[in-house]
């Protein structure tokens, strides 16, 4: 394979139902400081509803990437990943709340890692 070539992206988790992030402050903002300490206690809300789960949490990402996010699973640990998917960067940083939906069929509580 030519080094140039790029990695054809891995197929997304079939368990994962959606994605996506909310921009809710970019540095220098008011509240940018409230919110980077709340992205260092590294909350993250789960919420099981019938058999979705929810998840939500708080991150500092590049404010001018695109991101989209995968699933892993192995047993009852589900890892979320999030990847940078846009060439374009910038120096600057945002707070975004990250959300992911997540299909449980089996209603079972899982450990979830990012």
């Amino acid at each position: 394979m030519k080094m140039d070539q790029e990695q054809p992206a891995p197929a997304k988790n079939q368990k994962l139902l959606g994605f996506k992030t909310m921009f809710l402050s970019e540095l220098g903002d008011d509240i940018y400081a409230d919110l980077e300490e709340a992205v260092n206690q590294e909350k993250i809300d789960i919420n099981y509803l019938n058999d979705i789960i929810y998840v939500s949490y708080l991150e500092e990402l590049n404010a001018c990437g695109e991101y989209d996010g995968n699933i892993e699973t192995k047993g009852d640990t589900i890892t979320l990943n999030v990847e940078l998917i846009s060439d374009e960067v910038c120096t600057s940083t945002a707070i975004e709340r990250i959300t992911f939906f997540i299909d449980n069929p089996d209603g079972k509580v899982k450990m979830i890692k990012k």
